[in-house]
């Protein structure tokens, strides 16, 4: 008799431990495939949840806490890259508002250097242009950093290219007068509009007229053309080939940025120009530097 209840005891003991065998077994099974969706989910800007194949009341409720817990890291993420957004967003636009009277500023200082002023006069007006030149990199660099952070897609606005132009050539009178330029400007009657971000467009224009009161020796040309193509070229007779193939190199001290009128390097031009969907080209033309921008 108490053998037959050894048996049964037995049996019984057996088929628990099979069981639990069984069950650690599926757990494993529950668990490599939390930790493989886990680990996909982690790696990608997804919405998608962890699913498993497990019917096991704890392991579906744990996976459903997990899925909770996602939910509300991704909801805070995306609002922090909102709030950053924004942010970025204000310091553009303040940078924007501040550049063109800083720019205006410094025009009208190397006016005043050309007038008949007493030697304190002068070295106060140093000052104002060396400390303008300062705040005018300094805005510039910001920017840069700015645009250079992984942020997203680029946010665009169907642009006018005539006025975008003509209003940024208007913003730099004062330093074309003061360096006894009379840019020769022929833009197109015919209004081209393309999507670009209007930030970067105006720091495109910036940089590119930035070289041209630097280098353009007295004699720049801008040009519109019917079909889109903005072309911005000066005298460059030093430039060869080995010159022209650095172009786009970046200016990156503060002592080459005074040296530039602001740091206006063309590294950052290329950028803004292939981040909206454009190509920008440099060439020698008799002796003339022409660079020649296109947007889709």
């Amino acid at each position: 008799m108490h053998s037959f209840w050894f048996i049964v005891i037995g049996i019984i003991l057996s088929i628990l431990f099979i069981a639990l065998i069984i069950k650690v077994y599926v757990l494993k099974l529950s668990y490599r495939e939390i930790k493989k969706e886990f680990k996909e989910i982690s790696t990608k800007e997804t919405n998608a949840k962890i699913s498993i194949s497990s019917c096991d009341q704890d392991v579906v409720s744990m996976v459903e806490e997990i899925n909770t817990c996602l939910a509300n890291i991704r909801e805070k993420e995306l609002k922090y890259q909102n709030g950053n957004y924004e942010l970025q967003k204000s310091i553009t636009n303040i940078i924007h508002d501040i550049r063109t009277p800083l720019t205006a500023i410094l025009g009208y200082t190397e006016l005043l250097d050309q007038e008949d002023l007493t030697e304190n006069q002068k070295q106060s007006l140093q000052i104002i242009k060396t400390r303008t030149k300062d705040l005018i990199y300094l805005s510039e660099q910001l920017f840069d950093y700015l645009y250079q952070k992984d942020q997203g897609p680029v946010e665009k606005e169907v642009l006018c290219l005539n006025q975008e132009l003509e209003n940024a050539m208007l913003n730099y009178y004062a330093l074309f007068q003061a360096n006894q330029i009379e840019p020769h400007i022929d833009i197109t009657p015919v209004k081209i509009y393309r999507k670009v971000n209007k930030e970067m467009l105006v720091r495109i224009f910036d940089n590119l007229i930035y070289n041209m009161i630097k280098y353009g020796e007295h004699k720049v040309k801008v040009t519109l053309t019917m079909t889109g193509r903005i072309i911005f070229s000066n005298p460059a007779p030093n430039l060869d080939s080995v010159g022209l193939a650095k172009i786009f190199d970046r200016y990156t001290t503060l002592e080459n940025a005074r040296k530039s009128a602001g740091g206006a390097g063309l590294s950052i031009v290329r950028q803004f120009v292939e981040l909206n969907d454009g190509k920008i080209t440099a060439s020698i033309e008799d002796h003339w530097l022409v660079l020649t921008i296109i947007f889709k």
